[in-house]
């Protein structure tokens, strides 16, 4: 198994993906929303698929290759999914109304929730503390598969039409803050 330390530091990559998005704004402009969705979440389970070979080389005895797959796949993973999230606002905005937006964010996050539940008892009934490696490679290639099955039917989404000119990101952060609706929900 990893040590604290370890474990810690392979965790501690996963945030990062909540400030990607910056960056995935740059390829929206250039390739659109839900290409760059596609493109980046593609990107993720390709970052994820050398996780596969960890089980055959912790089984080999190559613990520190197993180390370095396991962290670069983590830190690729959650870095394309971050890029790609960037498409996933705006597009939410596309596809409601301002009075319903609410309802469906809501209603996705409930889905979203309920499936990370089921998923993780359903988990906890096939793992045990002592399930040998090839059963969670198994589960991750069972992730894999619906990965990327799901990305490929992003692309029957309506392309979202393309900004003219964007404006700074200092300046949007600027005109949120001004916002009415924005200060009432800092101030809660």
């Amino acid at each position: 198994g990893l040590s604290n330390l370890l474990l810690g530091i392979l965790f501690s990559v996963i945030p990062l993906a909540q400030i990607m998005p910056i960056v995935g704004r740059m390829f929206i402009t250039r390739i659109g929303n839900v290409r760059s969705m596609v493109l980046f979440w593609s990107g993720r389970y390709i970052m994820a698929a050398p996780l596969l070979a960890v089980a055959l080389l912790v089984s080999n005895g190559k613990h520190v290759a197993a180390v370095v797959v396991l962290f670069i796949g983590v830190l690729g993973f959650n870095l394309m999914r971050g890029i790609g999230m960037a498409g996933m606002q705006p597009l939410i905005g596309y596809v409601t109304t301002t009075e319903d937006r609410g309802h469906f964010m809501s209603r996705m996050q409930l889905i979203i929730h309920a499936t990370i539940m089921t998923t993780g008892l359903l988990m906890s009934l096939v793992l045990n503390r002592e399930s040998p490696l090839p059963v969670f490679t198994a589960i991750l290639a069972v992730g894999l598969v619906a990965g990327v099955i799901g990305t490929f039917h992003l692309l029957r989404l309506p392309e979202l039409p393309r900004e003219k000119d964007t404006e700074p990101l200092l300046r949007s952060v600027g005109e949120a803050l001004r916002a009415g609706t924005m200060r009432h929900l800092l101030k809660a």
